[in-house]
């Protein structure tokens, strides 16, 4: 009998490794110690609302959280799955991956936390009614509930505005919209119910970008070193695969912000409000207001005021030279607060350690805000004490993947490079053994001491928000308090809203340690278990240990683009891993998939050695219709089924990113003719490969950058790409215009696709082009109209002929930046609107330029290539040969209609 597949791998599974990040200088030795001390009852929230990763405002990040030691998170509704790619090659969900990756080195660098909703980022919208009719309003507007309810921030800061006329950017202002929605919408427990959102919360003040409260982000710190403005630059360096437009020294943020809403009794108006804390008590002696003390709980009346005084005097204290005077104060602070969080309970608060604490369903408003703030202070006073007292804690794992029904071995490592000896009570991994110990083990001043434990189970770091979705949102699942991803087995009684958790706390096998410094014990976790690595390009690599399938399977490429009726004979290849400690027998055989082409040679039964990776070579036949094909393989072990692939994306700035999905290919087969002297010369652009399709297919293709297409021969080559920001991506691609535009009048054909910069500037077009400022247009509907200038233009008409439904099935913008005006001189094809929109001719624009053609297109062709639109196929094979002859099969002159 087949086993029950698990529902995630019912869909693309993509796994992000949350690897031990290694510490920057600001988190490390003196400069950590002393935020953290100097933070200890520094408890006030701040939540920032955009729409994207790359719309935080790293300036204030920076300068709350680092600056200030003000928590602050930021909510970003998406995570930039329709943004271009300036890396690499990843696309929709699996880029949206590396932004997440992205944003938490950013958060690491600025000090914030990152949060994010299920909100699948569908591309531009002209303004929020735009973005609000892809997204369900009352279903994103709770999204964001279910975050505010979990963060509690005292303020709201909105990173835009409420007007599509700043930047017609429809996403942009949604997140604005919803920003001043959730200050009410946040305490309504009837339209968001305590069962399905939490607790109900009222932030205090509301903020927006104008003039008002004013933000000085170049205060330098001579502890760390840096200013806020140098932090933030270095934050909004890590988000690369976005682009930089501008340098990310010389991007400026907002500066000022605009209360807009207020709960205190503050009488200031917002514009001349002193601070975005103004009229709100942020001190810790707040907490004791109003404080509840029924159910033995009056202890805490005396007990904060004396966790006020230990904090006070650990800062007293504070000498970075020597950091043991401070330890009987911190010892004292983790005392009292261990103690206080024990009396609260917990108020389902996220914190990395919150699986330790006992959940309460019963609590009261009153608490809210001592929960959170507790569970900070214990963080901080915990992380403290450690650091003074020269502790630190390592888990290593023996391996970076466990297999179903392996077992790993973690090595805890306590080292004391302190004075006083220490105790190890317990240590604790996820998925582990459970061992009791029979007494502790002893830690010597300046000596070590290691435990190992074995693994048995680890989840599949999957992302929690990767299952099946429509097309606006991730399904809702649920996660654990503490963020971490446990098997079933495993799992705990206490969870919420995966959206709830910060991303930063996530990670697959946690390792906990119980330690006692004197009279003081300490239940901490270390964070996520790691395999240590030296690779001699990228050096000591820490990667996260997770779970696996014994076996994968991988098709070399996800897509394969065939011609219709015509017979397919294909060979691809296959890649198969083995993860297990033993070897592995299978029969490869069909999984999904049927009708006229089919996977065929399959090889006999094959045996994997333990850990041995491997290829082999399939054959796909038949002879397709013009349609999709869906074809799957598995190995068969009775009684397991292999039927996952696996794939990384490394990029030397963020932990690596592994990719699982199911193994399949899918077969594209496209009724398009394809002229026999059309050959290509393709310098790929941002996020773009459209040149293996045309390979596919059949199309002599030759991959060139700047540097090659200097000494590359262009005599045999009928047409040059240049692809999607091509120009940002490959700086010296502008000197070789002279000697492309040389190629063009000599007959040949030079397609520019959709680099807006460079195309506005002199010497890259033939014939200028403009845009509008400061808004440029843009076509944000897939389904925008698109209408024929003349139905018998050339382009329209061979090699193939362009109809209505060429134009359906559209992924994401249709076009991106289209030129305003252009120049008389460019024919024009056709006419592309948005609703309600006037049309723009310039979406194609073909120049004639001596014997040959320059044509420019605003149309995103690429991203509907790596989409598998047909269309947008026959459309790009008509623009690569606009300059080719027409033969007999001609329906139009061989002329370009204006």
């Amino acid at each position: 009998m087949r086993p029950v597949r698990p529902p995630f791998l019912a869909a693309l599974l993509l796994v992000l490794h949350a690897a031990h990040a290694p510490m920057r200088a600001q988190d490390a030795g003196a400069a950590r110690l002393h935020a953290l001390v100097t933070g200890l009852t520094v408890t006030p929230r701040v939540l920032l609302i955009g729409a994207r990763p790359v719309d935080a405002d790293a300036d204030l990040i920076a300068w709350l959280a680092r600056g200030h030691h003000v928590q602050t998170g930021f909510l970003s509704l998406t995570r930039g799955e329709s943004s271009p790619n300036a890396t690499g090659l990843e696309s929709g969900p699996t880029l949206g991956a590396i932004h997440v990756q992205e944003a938490l080195a950013a958060r690491r660098i600025d000090g914030g936390e990152q949060y994010f909703t299920r909100a699948y980022d569908f591309g531009l919208a002209r303004n929020a009614a735009d973005a609000f009719a892809r997204w369900n309003h009352t279903t994103l507007l709770g999204e964001v509930v279910l975050v505010v309810r979990a963060f509690r921030p005292h303020v709201i800061v909105a990173r835009f505005r409420a007007d599509s006329t700043v930047d017609r950017d429809g996403q942009h202002e949604a997140s604005a919209e919803l920003a001043r929605e959730v200050f009410d919408a946040a305490g309504d427990t009837v339209r968001f119910p305590v069962k399905a959102f939490g607790m109900p919360w009222t932030p205090l003040s509301l903020y927006e970008p104008g003039p008002g409260v004013a933000i000085d982000a170049h205060d330098y710190d001579p502890v760390s070193g840096h200013s806020a403005a140098e932090v933030a630059t270095l934050s909004r360096a890590q988000l690369r695969s976005f682009g930089f437009a501008t340098p990310p020294w010389q991007m400026q943020s907002n500066e000022q912000w605009r209360r807009i809403a207020t709960r205190v009794a503050d009488t200031t108006a917002g514009s001349t409000a002193p601070s975005l804390f103004a009229g709100i008590d942020t001190s810790f002696a707040r907490l004791q207001r109003d404080l509840p003390i029924e159910g033995g709980r009056r202890p805490l009346i005396t007990q904060l005021p004396a966790l006020l005084a230990a904090a006070d005097s650990a800062r007293a204290a504070l000498d970075l030279e020597h950091p043991a005077t401070m330890v009987p104060f911190l010892k004292r602070t983790v005392d009292l607060a261990s103690a206080a969080r024990v009396l609260l309970r917990s108020c389902r608060h996220p914190a990395r350690d919150a699986a330790a604490s006992v959940s309460n369903t019963r609590c009261q408003a009153q608490w809210l805000d001592l929960d959170a703030s507790l569970d900070l202070v214990l963080r901080r006073a915990g992380d403290a004490l450690l650091a003074a007292s020269g502790i630190t804690v390592d888990a290593v794992a023996d391996r970076e993947f466990l297999a179903t029904g392996d077992t790993a071995t973690v090595t805890v490592t306590v080292t004391n490079h302190g004075d006083a000896p220490a105790r190890l009570n317990d240590a604790s991994v996820t998925g582990g053994v459970s061992v009791r110990m029979t007494e502790p083990v002893t830690v010597p001043a300046h000596g070590s001491a290691r435990l190992e434990r074995l693994v048995t189970h680890a989840a599949y770091a999957h992302p929690w928000w990767l299952w099946q979705r429509d097309s606006s949102f991730y399904p809702p699942v649920t996660a654990a308090l503490d963020g971490v991803s446990r098997p079933a087995l495993f799992i705990r009684d206490f969870t919420i809203g995966g959206s709830a958790i910060p991303e930063g706390i996530r990670r697959i096998v946690d390792a906990t340690v119980t330690i006692t410094m004197g009279m003081t014990t300490l239940t901490s976790s270390v964070g996520a278990v790691v395999a240590r690595s030296a690779d001699p390009t990228l050096g000591m690599q820490d990667r996260a240990l997770s779970g696996v399938p014994p076996v994968t399977v991988e098709f070399e490429r996800a897509l394969e683009w065939a011609q219709a009726g015509k017979p397919l004979k294909k060979q691809v290849r296959v890649a198969l891993r083995s993860f297990s400690d033993v070897p592995r027998r299978f029969t490869l055989k069909p999984a999904s998939g049927a009708g006229a082409v089919k996977v065929d040679s399959l090889p006999p039964s094959l045996t994997l050695a333990p850990h041995e990776a491997r290829d082999v070579t399939i054959q796909l036949r038949g002879t397709p219709a013009p349609r999709r094909y869906d074809l799957g393989l598995a190995g068969i072990a009775t009684p397991d089924t292999f039927e996952v692939g696996f794939r990384t994306a490394q990029y030397t700035y963020i932990p690596v990113v592994h990719f699982f999905r199911e193994s399949m290919v899918s077969v594209q087969a496209v009724d398009v003719e394809i002229p026999p002297r059309l050959t290509v010369a393709y310098v790929r652009g941002a996020g773009d490969d459209a040149d293996v399709a045309l390979k596919q297919l059949g199309v002599p293709t030759y991959v060139v950058n700047a540097e090659g297409l200097a000494r590359f021969d262009l005599a045999g080559i009928s047409t040059v790409v240049l692809g999607p920001d091509a120009f940002r991506t490959d700086h010296a691609l502008l000197s070789m215009m002279p000697r492309l535009t040389d190629f063009a009048r000599k007959g040949g054909t030079l397609l520019v696709l959709a680099n807006p910069d460079a195309a506005a500037q002199a010497g890259v077009l033939p014939y200028p082009v403009r845009y509008a400022t400061p808004i440029t247009e843009q076509l944000a509907r897939e389904d925008g109209g698109v209408g024929m200038v003349d139905a018998r233009a050339r382009l329209l008409t061979w090699p193939n002929v362009i109809r209505g439904d060429d134009w359906q099935g559209w992924v994401g913008p249709r076009a991106l930046t289209v030129p305003t005006t252009a120049d008389p001189r460019y024919a024009t094809v056709i006419e592309t609107h948005d609703p309600n929109q006037p049309p723009n001719r310039n979406s194609i624009l073909v120049g004639t330029v001596g014997k040959g053609r320059v044509v420019y297109t605003s149309l995103t062709v690429t991203q509907q290539i790596a989409n598998a639109v047909p269309g947008a196929m026959r459309l790009f094979v008509n623009l690569l040969s606009a300059g080719l002859a027409a033969d007999s099969r001609s329906i139009a002159p061989d002329t370009v209609a204006k």
